[in-house]
């Protein structure tokens, strides 16, 4: 597992996101680092909203989360370019295979429970 050590003294960031989930106080957080693939119909919008929303989100949970975007369509040939720990989509797609963990990422576009789904999916990349 890779880890980033960010010192307050040295990051900016870490002054932004101390006292929020996840995140003691101190000087020093120690954060994992994975890959989220978000697709949705178009690739256009819509996975970019909510691979903004959840980005941030993870960030907040110890999670630093490099993104990528596409439609459902292109779902097959990204993941073997990049080769993501967890998909997030806002329509249904098919698992490409047993390794790469699922998640529906409707909520972040609703709002409603998408601090609920965020812990689940930071909890399963901290678990992988």
């Amino acid at each position: 597992m890779d880890e980033i050590r960010l010192a307050s003294w040295r990051n900016p960031l870490v002054g932004h996101i101390q006292g929020q989930r996840g995140f003691p106080e101190g000087g020093v957080v120690t954060m994992i680092e994975k890959k989220i693939l978000v697709c949705c119909g178009t690739g256009i919008a819509t996975s970019v909203q909510v691979a903004n929303k959840l980005q941030r989100l993870l960030r907040e949970r110890g999670v630093n989360a490099k993104m990528e975007h596409c439609r459902v369509a292109e779902v097959p040939r990204v993941i073997e370019e990049f080769t993501p720990d967890a998909i997030v989509s806002t329509t249904a797609v098919k698992q490409p295979n047993e390794n790469v963990k699922m998640f529906r990422g409707v909520a972040f576009l609703t709002g409603v429970d998408e601090g609920q789904l965020a812990d689940e999916i930071a909890d399963a990349l901290k678990s992988s």
